[in-house]
C-alpha cells in the first residue's frame, strides 16, 4: 500500500478555502475553552484544569465545530473512522486535528494507531487512498493564548513539512498569527525523524 504524498502548495490546491474554515474552527474553540474555562474560575470552588481536560475541551468544541461548517460539503466527509475524528477530502486527503507542543511535538499518547497515521500505513477502516495531514493548534504553557494553527505530514522517513498559517478571524474577533511559514525537507537530504518523545524537539534540515 502507497499513499501519494502531497506538498503543501498541493495540499493547499486541492483543500482551497476550506482551510480558512477549519482554522477557524480551530481557533473559535480554543476561544470557547477560554469562556469555559472563565466561568469555572469564577464559581467559589473552582477546578483546576489538568492539561488533558483542557485538551479535551477544546478537542470536543472542534469537532462540533467542524460538523457543523461541513455537513453539506458534497466531496467532504467529517466523523469518526474506527474511532479517529477527521475530514475526509474526496479520498485524497485525511485530516484529524492535535496539540502541537512547541517544536512541532504532537501531542498524544503514541498508540499503534497513532505510529501508522505518521507513517502513511495502513488503518481498519480508513480508505488506503487519501494522505494523512495533522492539523491543529499550539497554546501558549498556561493555555490562556493560542500560539498558531498548523498542519503538517509525516511519513516513515520523518516530518515532509510542518506549517503555521496566516491570520483567521474568528466570531470574537480577529485573531493574529504571523504569516504562513512553509517549512519542506529537502528530499535529497531529509535526515530521518522519528516521532519526538515529551522532551525533545523536531530539527528540520533546510539545506
Amino acid at each position: 500500500m502507497s499513499r501519494e504524498i502531497l506538498s503543501y502548495d498541493a495540499f493547499k490546491a486541492i483543500t482551497g478555502n476550506y482551510m480558512d474554515v477549519y482554522a477557524n474552527c480551530i481557533a473559535e474553540s480554543f476561544e470557547d475553552y477560554k469562556k469555559i474555562n472563565s466561568f469555572n474560575l469564577s464559581l467559589d470552588t473552582f477546578a483546576d484544569f489538568e492539561i488533558r481536560t483542557r485538551a479535551s475541551i477544546i478537542h470536543d468544541r472542534i469537532c462540533g465545530r467542524i460538523k457543523d461548517k461541513f455537513q453539506d460539503k458534497p466531496t467532504i466527509k467529517a466523523g469518526k473512522w474506527n474511532h479517529i475524528f477527521g475530514l475526509n477530502f474526496d479520498d485524497k486527503i485525511f485530516l484529524r486535528h492535535k496539540k502541537f507542543k512547541r517544536g512541532g511535538i504532537i501531542s498524544c499518547f503514541k498508540t499503534p494507531q497513532h505510529k501508522a497515521f505518521l507513517k502513511q500505513g495502513h488503518i481498519e477502516g480508513i480508505p488506503d487512498k487519501p494522505v494523512f495531514i495533522i492539523g491543529g493548534y499550539m497554546p501558549n504553557d498556561t493555555f490562556t493564548e493560542l500560539i498558531g494553527v498548523y498542519f503538517s505530514c509525516w511519513t516513515a522517513n520523518g516530518v515532509e513539512w510542518f506549517v503555521k498559517v496566516g491570520e483567521y478571524v474568528s466570531e470574537q474577533g480577529i485573531i493574529m498569527f504571523p504569516q504562513a511559514e512553509n517549512v519542506e525537507l529537502n528530499k535529497k537530504k531529509r535526515t530521518k525523524l522519528k516521532q519526538p518523545q515529551q522532551d525533545e524537539k523536531i530539527v528540520v534540515n533546510k539545506s
